[in-house]
C-alpha cells in the first residue's frame, strides 16, 4: 500500500514538473527553476506566515511557500461567491441579504446585512458594497466597520479605485468621475468629453499619490492624467483602442500602463515618452514587482493556449512560456521569483543565482 501511494505521488510530481518545465514553448529555460510546489488540497497549517494567496469566483486560499497551505475556502454552493485580498475574504450570494467577512486564516469576523455585492479594489483592508443595480456604493473595512454611507447616482458605476490613504475614485457610465475623501466627501467632479461615445470605463491612482488617471470614450478612446492636488488635467492623449468595457489602467514607477489589443502600452510621465510590451492573445493579468519588472498573463480562446511573459522595465524579455493548461493567479514573490496556480498546485519559480 505504501508503495502504491509513493508511486502515485511520484507520478503526480513528474506530471506537474513536465507541464511546467516542458510546456508548448519556452524561453531561456535554463535561467529558472521550480523553487516550491504546494498542493492546494493539502491539510492546512495555521501557524505559518502568509506569503501569497489565490482566488477565483468561488474559491480562495492562503499559503506559505515554506510550510504549505494555511487556509482554503471552497464554495459549498454554486450561488456562493468570494472576493479576496491578502487581508481576508468575503463570501456572498447574488440573491442573499448579507455578506460574510473572514480573516485570511478563515476566522469569521462578521456578517453584514446588505443587498449589495462586495468589491475589493486593492491590497488594502477595505472593500466597497456596490448596489445590485450598480447605481451606488458604500465603503467598509475588512472587519465590517462602515467608513462612509451609501453614495447614489442616476448612472451606473463602471470603475472604482482606492489609494493608500483611503481616497476613492468612482467612474460612471455617464462619463463622470468623482474623487471622494476617506470620509466620503466629494473632492472633485470630472467630466469625460471629446469622443463620439462618452463614458468613463477605468480609473487609477498613482502609488506616490501625485496623479490619478481616467480612461474614457469610444472613437476615440482617451486617457487623461490629472494632478491629485489640484484636479487639473496635466495630459490627455488618444489610444489606438476602442474597448467597450473596463480595461487595465495602472501606475507603476512613474509610468501609466494601459491595455491595447496586442500590447501593454505605457506613458512615461517623467521622461514624456511612450512604450509598450507585447503579448499574445487577450490580456488576463498584469503584475509588477518593486523594481518595475512586469509579469503579463494572456490567453487565446481559439487555441486554448495560455501565455506567460516576464519583462524588465527596459523591455527585455527574460522569461516566456506557452501552456495548454489553464494557469492563473500570477504574482511576484520576493526577488526574482513569482508564483502561479496550475490545476490544484501553486508553483513558485525562481531565477538561478
Amino acid at each position: 500500500m505504501r508503495k502504491i501511494i509513493f508511486f502515485t505521488i511520484l507520478f503526480l510530481f513528474i506530471s506537474l514538473f513536465y507541464t511546467v518545465f516542458f510546456p508548448v514553448k519556452s524561453h531561456k529555460l535554463e535561467d529558472f527553476k521550480i523553487n516550491s510546489i504546494i498542493d492546494v488540497t493539502s491539510a492546512p497549517i495555521q501557524d505559518a506566515n502568509i506569503d501569497g494567496y489565490y482566488q477565483s469566483s468561488n474559491e480562495c486560499g492562503y499559503f506559505s511557500i515554506k510550510s504549505g497551505m494555511i487556509h482554503r475556502f471552497l464554495s459549498p454552493e454554486e450561488d456562493i461567491f468570494v472576493q479576496a485580498n491578502s487581508y481576508g475574504y468575503i463570501t456572498y450570494s447574488k440573491y442573499g441579504n448579507f455578506i460574510s467577512l473572514f480573516s485570511n486564516t478563515g476566522k469569521k469576523l462578521k456578517d453584514v446585512g446588505t443587498l449589495a455585492y462586495p468589491y475589493i479594489s486593492s491590497e488594502l483592508p477595505m472593500f466597497y458594497a456596490i448596489k445590485t443595480n450598480g447605481s451606488g456604493f458604500s465603503m467598509w473595512t475588512m472587519n465590517g466597520d462602515k467608513l462612509f454611507g451609501e453614495i447614489n447616482y442616476s448612472s451606473i458605476v463602471t470603475s472604482i479605485s482606492t489609494d493608500k490613504l483611503g481616497n476613492t475614485l468612482a467612474s460612471n457610465l455617464d462619463g463622470k468621475t468623482y474623487l471622494y475623501s476617506p470620509k466620503g466627501k466629494t473632492v472633485y467632479t470630472l467630466n469625460s468629453s471629446g469622443s463620439k461615445v462618452n463614458f468613463a470605463k477605468s480609473n487609477a491612482f498613482d502609488v506616490e499619490n501625485d496623479y490619478f488617471a481616467i480612461t474614457s470614450g469610444l472613437y476615440p478612446e482617451t486617457i487623461e492624467i490629472f494632478s491629485k492636488k489640484t484636479g487639473i488635467p496635466v495630459l490627455k492623449f488618444e489610444t489606438s483602442s476602442n474597448f467597450t468595457y473596463k480595461t487595465l489602467l495602472e501606475f507603476n514607477n512613474k509610468r501609466l500602463y494601459y491595455e491595447t489589443e496586442s500590447a501593454l502600452a505605457y506613458f512615461d510621465i517623467k521622461n514624456k515618452k511612450n512604450g509598450k510590451f507585447d503579448f499574445k492573445g487577450e490580456l488576463r493579468e498584469v503584475k509588477f514587482d518593486p523594481k518595475g519588472n512586469i509579469l503579463i498573463s494572456s490567453s487565446d480562446s481559439n487555441t486554448s493556449r495560455y501565455y506567460l511573459s516576464v519583462y524588465s522595465p527596459t523591455n527585455i524579455l527574460y522569461y516566456y512560456k506557452e501552456f495548454d493548461t489553464q494557469t492563473d493567479n500570477f504574482n511576484f514573490i520576493g526577488e526574482n521569483s513569482f508564483y502561479f496556480r496550475i490545476k490544484n498546485y501553486i508553483v513558485k519559480i525562481s531565477k538561478n543565482a
